[in-house]
C-alpha cells in the first residue's frame, strides 16, 4: 500500500518514488546487556585493573570492543559497571549473566570476597 500510494504521489509530482529503507536495529546502551560467562571473568578482570589503573582499563575495555569481545553496548553498560561499589558491580552482573555458568562465575567470586 505504501509503495502504491508512494509512486502515485511521484508521478503527480514527477518524480521518482521515495521508498523508505529499513535500518538495523540499534542496541540502546541503556538497556542492561547480558553476558555470557567468558564475558563475565574478563568484567572481573577489568573491575581489579581499574581500582589500581583505571586508564590501562579503559584502554584493554576498548581493545576487546574493537576485537568484538563485546558490543560497542556492552562497552557502555561496562563503563557504567567499573565505577559502582564491589558488591553493586557483583549483583548488575549478576542480573545480567546470560546463563547459569556466567551467574556461576559471579556466585564464586562473591565467594572468594567473603573468604577474604
Amino acid at each position: 500500500m505504501q509503495k502504491a500510494m508512494s509512486r502515485l504521489a511521484a508521478r503527480i509530482r514527477g518524480r521518482t518514488p521515495y521508498f523508505r529503507i529499513a535500518e538495523p536495529l540499534k542496541t540502546n546502551p541503556a538497556i542492561p546487556q547480558s553476558f555470557d560467562a567468558a564475558q563475565v571473568k574478563l568484567v572481573l578482570h577489568l573491575a581489579e585493573l581499574h581500582h589500581d589503573n583505571p586508564a590501562q582499563a579503559a584502554l584493554m575495555l576498548e581493545s576487546w570492543v574493537l576485537g568484538k569481545v563485546f558490543s560497542a553496548a556492552q562497552q557502555f553498560m561496562i563503563a557504567s559497571l567499573l565505577v559502582l561499589e564491589r558488591d553493586d558491580l557483583l549483583q548488575t552482573l549478576f542480573d545480567c549473566a546470560s546463563t547459569n555458568e556466567a551467574r556461576r562465575v559471579v556466585g564464586e567470586e562473591l565467594l572468594r570476597l567473603t573468604r577474604e
